[in-house]
């Protein structure tokens, strides 16, 4: 329920989803640095995954842009630890 509800939030489009992996597709006008952007969250017993790409032409890899990657994560985390709190404040 909280990943869904951060895409909805930001616009982003939810491409893969089962019971061990979310795959969150960000378009590249959202970036405004590259060709788009990919989020994947693994589930791996109690703990969560984080891991972001950036893509250059078609489905390469863009290993430059380490730093916005790691914003797009921070900000993925940041706002899955306050729905997470909120969820649980209303328990």
């Amino acid at each position: 329920k909280i990943l869904k509800k951060i895409v909805n939030r930001n616009g982003w489009k939810l491409f893969e989803e089962n019971k061990n992996l979310n795959i969150i597709n960000i378009s590249f006008l959202d970036t405004k640095t590259d060709y788009g952007k990919q989020i994947i969250v693994l589930y791996e017993k109690n703990d969560i995954l984080i891991n972001c790409i950036s893509f250059a032409f078609g489905k390469t890899p863009n290993p430059y842009n380490w730093f916005s990657n790691k914003k797009m994560v921070e900000k993925f985390k940041t706002e899955f630890i306050e729905n997470k709190n909120a969820l649980q404040q209303h328990i």
